[in-house]
């Protein structure tokens, strides 16, 4: 079984920090215009509030994003692709070869930066994805699946 690229814990853990981070932004203007323009009192209970939030936040970018990227793995075979993921819960998924009827990769803005593309790998059940494989690599595998595609 293949793991995602090397790179994909800091693109996980990348996104979650902007995310979180305006969370946090919108977080702190309604504090602040809480607190200074309308002179409403913030009870301890809101600050208990906000560290918990602050636990929740290193949690997801520190320990989620490594979970996510080392219980991650694919394997592409003749006949099928197999992937697996999930920590507590693993998530096995067989996509036959023959099912398949739409190969495409996706680059982000952070993707761009690392040279990694999304292959998003079409099926009449729905949607599969291999997130982060490196671009060479992402070209090789859509070329291989196209050649093995029911025409």
């Amino acid at each position: 079984m293949k793991k995602l690229d090397p790179s994909a814990l800091s693109i996980y853990r990348l996104r979650t920090s902007i995310g979180y981070g305006i969370l946090w932004l919108i977080i702190i203007i309604v504090m602040v215009v809480l607190m200074f323009w309308m002179d409403i009192d913030i009870h301890r209970y809101v600050y208990y509030g906000l560290c918990g939030l602050l636990v929740i936040t290193l949690y997801h970018i520190l320990i989620q994003t490594y979970l996510s990227y080392k219980y991650y793995s694919y394997q592409i075979n003749h006949d099928e692709i197999t992937i697996e993921r999930g920590f507590l819960f693993k998530r096995v998924e067989h996509i036959p070869m023959n099912r398949i009827y739409n190969v495409d990769y996706n680059v982000g803005i952070i993707m761009k930066r690392y040279r990694v593309k999304a292959l998003s790998i079409s099926t009449a059940a729905g949607l599969h994805a291999i997130p982060i494989v490196r671009s060479e690599e992402a070209t090789e595998i859509r070329k291989f699946i196209k050649s093995k595609m029911v025409k």
